[in-house]
């Protein structure tokens, strides 16, 4: 493990694992720090702690005096009963889940209750009603500017997605159940709404406007709202082969007729 204190830079670390009894909190955020590293398309790690290191998110940064034994983490904490590696008992204990956010300026790891508890306080401070939120999420600046909001607080919606297991529902939905209390729909769901049972102004359009913005809906099925205000969306198959913005013009304006398709993927 001394590896990864100081002096390392490997950005595509995306895993980082303690079996080592930790009692410095520099060293502790020393070794973490090799995990915050951004490469390509890395936007997170993941923290596998088997030794309870994690306790020493919003410590302060005093290292005890060394141990007897002159090393620099000072003694050991009782740790589980003894392992056995290559013809050693090991018996690891699930110490339980947890995540981290921002506690009176100190980074904390917190439980997914505490955790959802506080992205709620959080959210509700901001935005009160379901009918607020759901305006803001409609608008790419302001839904930037929430979700911007929230994670200087260390507070991640996607945390609450894989914690509940909701790897199937766009985040609208995750947030708007934790928050509002709606009953969440995948996103399947959501863009179904643009297919049998079509609103009247999607059947209005003229017929090479309506597959696009069904294509358009089947990449939103695929990958959330994210998908509907990328510049990939035109060059998506689904999406190219039906005339893309070309066709979607023939409905009228384009950034109307995208506002109404979210609108519609977003109603309660």
């Amino acid at each position: 493990m001394d590896l990864l204190t100081t002096g390392v830079n490997v950005p595509c670390v995306r895993n980082i694992v303690f079996f080592r009894y930790i009692r410095s909190p520099i060293l502790f955020h020393q070794i973490v720090g090799r995990g915050t590293r951004v490469e390509g398309e890395k936007l997170m790690f993941r923290i596998f702690d088997y030794t309870g290191a994690t306790a020493l998110f919003g410590a302060d940064f005093v290292t005890p005096p060394p141990g007897g034994g002159g090393g620099t983490d000072g003694p050991k904490p009782p740790g589980p009963p003894p392992v056995k590696v290559k013809g050693t008992q090991i018996e690891l204990g699930h110490a339980g889940d947890f995540f981290l956010m921002n506690r009176d300026g100190q980074t904390v790891r917190a439980t997914p209750a505490e955790y959802r508890a506080r992205l709620v306080e959080e959210l509700l401070a901001t935005v009160p009603t379901l009918a607020g939120f759901r305006e803001r999420w409609l608008d790419p600046e302001q839904r930037h500017e929430l979700l911007e909001q929230l994670a200087e607080q260390g507070l991640l919606p996607e945390n609450l997605r894989t914690a509940a297991q909701m790897d199937d529902y766009d985040l609208f939905d995750v947030i708007a159940a934790v928050a509002y209390g709606i009953k969440p729909k995948t996103r399947a769901e959501r863009a179904s709404r643009l297919d049998s049972t079509a609103p009247d102004w999607l059947i209005k359009l003229p017929q090479p406007s309506v597959r696009v913005i069904r294509a358009i809906a089947r990449q939103f099925e695929k990958a959330g709202t994210d998908a509907l205000e990328t510049d990939q969306l035109w060059s998506a198959g689904e999406v190219r082969a039906a005339k893309g913005l070309s066709a979607l013009k023939q409905g009228g304006d384009p950034a109307k007729l995208l506002r109404q398709t979210k609108e519609t993927l977003f109603a309660a």
